[in-house]
């Protein structure tokens, strides 16, 4: 009996910008990390007034911190970009399967009306809203990519049995 495994990470739609919420979600994280600690008293003693607020932060103090935090969040990019490359390559790897099946059409789209902010007045604004998405998954181990890809009788069949890039 073949040992139970993962078929990987599923590509998504919303795979599209995979890179760019990967990299803003973790610098904006450790930078919050590493920058609120230094204005935690003030921010829980404060009265939130403007002026207040702009003097904190621009005096010698935050300054310094931010620095400080900036510089703790590029030894940590550099760190994880030395020690885990290959995480990186994966995710390029999976928007770049994303952009190409939505560059090359191998979805579904149906038409969908949106309802307007107020019922009274009807809005005729259609969008086009993907109903289905091939099923692709993606795995990256000892040095090899897996894609794996659910072929229906449908009419993209033909373009995803013949999948190379």
């Amino acid at each position: 009996m073949k040992p139970l495994r993962r078929r990987g990470k599923r590509i998504r739609a919303s795979d599209v910008s995979l890179v760019f919420q990967y990299v803003v979600f973790g610098l904006v994280g450790v930078w919050l990390i590493s920058f609120i600690p230094f204005h935690l008293p003030f921010l829980l003693s404060t009265t939130w007034q403007l002026d207040l607020f702009q003097a904190h932060f621009m005096s010698t103090y935050g300054v310094v911190s931010l620095v400080i935090s900036l510089v703790m969040v590029a030894c940590c990019a550099f760190v994880y970009y030395r020690y885990r490359y290959d995480k990186i390559k994966q995710v390029i790897h999976r928007q770049k399967l994303a952009k190409m099946i939505l560059e090359n059409g191998w979805y579904e789209t149906k038409q969908v009306t949106q309802e307007g902010f107020f019922k009274d007045f009807p809005s005729h604004k259609t969008k086009e809203k993907i109903s289905h998405f091939p099923k692709i998954y993606y795995r990256f181990e000892k040095g090899l990519l897996h894609i794996q890809v659910e072929i229906t009788l449908g009419k993209y069949q033909e373009s995803l049995l013949k999948f190379r890039k």
